[in-house]
């Protein structure tokens, strides 16, 4: 919670649909799932420097509804949600956009990472469509309560915690120290015509054909490589001979990225399709 008060690092699930859906469907299916998964009625209290859930006075999930332009209509919408903050002291900590025409609709959900990862936002967007298209048929849905979970650090079994932890954590921090003195990295100069309040996040939205893709899988395949870190791979590659052409480096430039791991199944007991934040993170450089 206090890393996220310092910058904007939520995130934004996106559907694309080629029918139309009607605004009073969804709204009815936003509400059915806060009876499902309890984080999304919540706010977040402070009290002596802590901050902690509470789901007293909290309003319902927002729903803007904007016509929708055309297909790429969807790329503002989304860079205005997540340059917006959402309130955490009111709640809740989430909100839903739908871009709407007679032909298609485009469905954003906001989330703030205390309340969710990306997981959650996967399982949440498709009991929101599922949910959405009972209603559309005249069906009341009726959903499960998820139960109420202690923070993912208690939920993690006894093997890696304590000294094992601390070997982990210790050749981490060893591994970094060795990049920092070694490698000797350079900071990029600072744009100093930027102030923190002046900055925005931008989406840079890339897409391949299903013929592209199936090439990258079969050669990931071939090389025991994961799809993600290959891609991975390619963007920092890309960024780091950007870096080092514009600035004029002489020597090599090494970039990093935070990779999330879903801890889901790991946890005990195991966490299945519920809200929350139940990630880790890995540095790639």
């Amino acid at each position: 919670y206090m890393n996220i008060q310092a910058g904007s690092i939520n995130f934004v699930v996106v559907a694309h649909l080629s029918v139309h859906l009607h605004q009073d469907h969804v709204r009815k299916a936003l509400d059915i799932l806060c009876d499902r998964h309890p984080l999304l009625k919540t706010r977040i209290a402070i009290q002596e420097d802590n901050p902690f859930f509470v789901s007293d006075g909290v309003p319902p999930i927002p729903l803007r509804v904007v016509t929708r332009r055309d297909d790429s209509h969807w790329i503002e919408e989304v860079e205005h949600e997540v340059n917006t903050q959402l309130p955490s002291k009111t709640g809740p900590m989430i909100r839903a956009v739908l871009l709407t025409s007679p032909e298609a609709t485009d469905v954003l959900v906001r989330f703030h990472h205390v309340i969710g990862d990306g997981m959650s936002g996967m399982y949440l967007m498709r009991d929101l469509l599922g949910l959405s298209e009972k209603i559309s048929r005249g069906i009341e849905p009726s959903v499960d309560s998820m139960p109420e979970r202690p923070p993912m650090e208690d939920l993690l079994p006894p093997s890696v915690k304590g000294f094992n932890d601390f070997i982990k954590t210790t050749s981490l921090i060893g591994k970094q120290l060795y990049n920092i003195t070694v490698q000797r990295p350079k900071k990029i100069p600072r744009d100093d015509t930027s102030t923190g309040k002046g900055m925005s996040a931008h989406i840079l939205h890339r897409s391949i054909t299903p013929e592209m893709t199936g090439m990258l899988v079969e050669g990931c395949r071939k090389e025991s490589a994961t799809v993600h870190g290959t891609v991975c791979a390619a963007l920092l590659e890309a960024v780091a001979h950007l870096i080092w052409r514009r600035n004029g480096y002489s020597s090599p430039v090494t970039v990093g990225c935070m990779s999330a791991v879903d801890m889901r199944r790991f946890l005990h007991p195991p966490v299945t399709e519920e809200v929350g934040f139940y990630a880790s993170m890995v540095i790639t450089s």
